[in-house]
């Protein structure tokens, strides 16, 4: 989309739309998965699975009865069930960018705006930072007070043995191996470039040796926000801790991607 005024104002929007589904459609006989990525042990970790979309998160869950109750041991903490099962997919539903650019009198500014939808992300990082009391779950933990999990025993009865704060948060999102606790939605808005610049007249070269003459700031991932992350974690899901290959959605304690700055100056003769 283009438009420019008599007053020399200008406006360009670009923008592009992207939804890739993939399916493993077919194993060696008698494999029921492949993993993916190195598995650190007790970590989820992607998979191959016939009939399931590429890199699917397999991993453990808390144990549950046959009716669909979480069950916890005597202590009051959830059992894990330790037979593997898919968790979580990271493939986005889809990803858009958008690309509007304003130019006036020799001015232009840009900006390159990313929005993820869905794709999941194991985020060890996150579980550090609940179980160590530094940012809260979705529901906030209350770390002066005691928790009973909801559940039951073994034996079908409700769960009634009290934990601290420090148990639930600790125990439960980071230290107990509990992998689907640590499951987020990917869904990111990003702002992953913008700039802005400024043309020189020719009236003001024609004394120069120069024909034209332009200086132009710019940076490069510049903001993001996880939105279904706890408010606090600021993670970037856009980094990864299985490097390149077939991982993707694997937080290992990953640093965020680094945030550049620079200044272009163009001119000709």
């Amino acid at each position: 989309i283009l438009r420019e005024s008599e007053a020399g104002f200008g406006f360009n929007l670009a923008g592009n739309f992207t939804a890739n589904e993939t399916i493993v459609t077919d194993l060696a006989e008698g494999t029921n998965n492949i993993l993916l990525t190195f598995a650190v042990s007790g970590e989820a970790a992607n998979y191959a699975v016939e009939g399931r979309p590429f890199g699917v998160f397999l991993g453990s869950t808390i144990l549950r009865d046959d009716n669909g109750n979480k069950v916890v041991g005597n202590n009051g903490q959830y059992l894990v069930n330790n037979n593997i099962t898919e968790i979580g997919d990271p493939n986005p539903d889809w990803i858009t960018g958008l690309i509007p650019t304003f130019t006036y009198k020799g001015f232009s500014l840009s900006a390159n705006l990313q929005y993820r939808h869905g794709g999941d992300v194991y985020s060890v990082t996150t579980a550090g930072l609940i179980g160590r009391g530094v940012v809260d779950p979705d529901k906030p933990i209350d770390r002066e007070s005691n928790y009973i999990l909801p559940g039951v025993f073994a034996n079908g009865s409700p769960n009634n043995v009290a934990i601290t704060s420090t148990e639930f948060g600790f125990n439960t999102f980071f230290a107990g191996n509990i992998n689907e606790v640590n499951i987020y939605d990917g869904t990111t808005i990003r702002i992953q470039e913008a700039s802005l610049g400024y043309s020189l007249p020719k009236k003001l070269l024609e004394k120069t040796p120069f024909g034209s003459l332009s200086l132009t700031l710019s940076g490069s991932n510049l903001w993001y926000k996880a939105v279904n992350f706890p408010d606090d974690v600021r993670y970037d899901t856009n980094s990864s801790s299985t490097g390149v290959g077939n991982g993707q959605g694997i937080d290992f304690f990953t640093g965020p991607s680094t945030r550049r700055y620079g200044l272009t100056v163009r001119a000709s003769f």
